[in-house]
This record gives C-alpha cells, structure tokens and sequence, in this order.
C-alpha cells in the first residue's frame, strides 16, 4: 500500500508522517529529498541556481543558501517557476523510485509531497491522505517554528486550496485540537489500510 500525505503548509503533514512511522511505516519526505538534493551540490544544479540567483546563494561556508531562495520563491512567481522548474524532474525521478520500491514491499509506504495534487502523483498513489487545520491552528503551529501569518499566505498562494485538497483525498485528518485527537483519526486510517 503506498499513501500520499499532502495538505497546506503548517497543517502538521510531518507530525502525520511520523505516526506512519512508529506504526512502522516506511516513510519518505519530499521536503527531505529537496533538502538532500541541496546538500549534494550537484555542479550542474548549483550553477543553474548561481546563474540564475547570483553568486550570494552560495553561503559563507560553501552550502547552499536556502533561507534567501525562499525569501525570493515566496515573493515571486517567476522565481518559483525557476526554482520548481530545476527541481521538478530531480525530485520526480526520486519520488517514481521510491513509489516503484514501496510496490516491492510487504510494508506500508507513506510519502509527504506537499504538491502531490498539482504534479498529479495521486495517479500513481493507492491513496491519499490530506491534513487540514483551520488557519487559527496553523498561525499557532507555525508561530512556534519562527514562521508568520504572511508566509504561510505566500505558500498558500502557490498551492491548490487545502479546501480543494480535501475534496479530491481519501482520507482526511483534521489537526486542530488535541495531539490525542490526532492520534485517533490516524489510528482508524491506518487500520484500514494496514489490513
């Protein structure tokens, strides 16, 4: 069984990954495997981001400066189609891997992909989950993690609507409450599909 988990950002995704997880799970991120990809500093990657981005994407200790890309994606659309463009294949490649290895598996295959709709990898997908929270929610979520309202409007802004999300999954998880409340909406979507 391989299940996408998607939904907005600040919504809790990676605390539903992480049940998957200690259910045992295997569990992957696409978030992670961006991140991975930029630790790698793959010389044809990094001169795409230099040529484009300039010379100061490049931190003082030779790593790639994800903090001032995103300053720029989230503020402009035309940077984010650059950024989404270089990582798009990268990224696909990788997840069509670990899809194509989750199928081998005797086990449950989580994976987090935040745009798992707009790049249509539900096709490929036995099922999808989308976290929601109500804004209220996701401003206290995110405040604690050092991210304000205004980005959270700026991610949102380059997504499908959580809203929509919800209505095209399988299965939904409303994070809003209590971490127990949580707990026992993931416990009855994965005695359904851990069967």
């Amino acid at each position: 069984m391989i299940i996408g988990i998607t939904g907005g950002f600040g919504c809790g995704k990676s605390t539903v990954l992480e049940l998957f997880q200690k259910a045992g799970a295997d569990v992957f991120s696409a978030d992670r495997i961006c991140h991975e990809i930029y630790a790698e500093k793959e010389e044809n990657f990094v001169t795409q981001l230099k040529n484009y981005f300039g010379s100061e994407v490049i931190g003082c200790d030779g790593s790639i400066d994800r903090k001032f890309i995103a300053s720029r994606v989230f503020s402009s659309q035309k940077d984010m189609d650059f950024l989404n463009g270089i990582f798009k294949k990268l990224l696909h490649d990788r997840i069509c891997a670990i899809i194509e290895n989750g199928r081998k598996s005797e086990k449950v295959c989580a994976v987090e992909i935040p745009l798992l709709f707009e790049e249509h990898y539900e096709k490929m997908l036995d099922k999808v989950l989308t976290v929601f929270a109500p804004d209220e929610a996701r401003k206290r979520f995110l405040a604690q993690r050092g991210f304000d309202f205004e980005e959270m409007q700026r991610r949102d802004a380059n997504q499908m609507s959580l809203e929509e999300k919800v209505k095209l999954a399988d299965f939904v998880i409303v994070n809003g409450s209590t971490h127990e409340f949580l707990y026992q909406q993931f416990i009855t979507i994965w005695n359904i599909i851990a069967r």
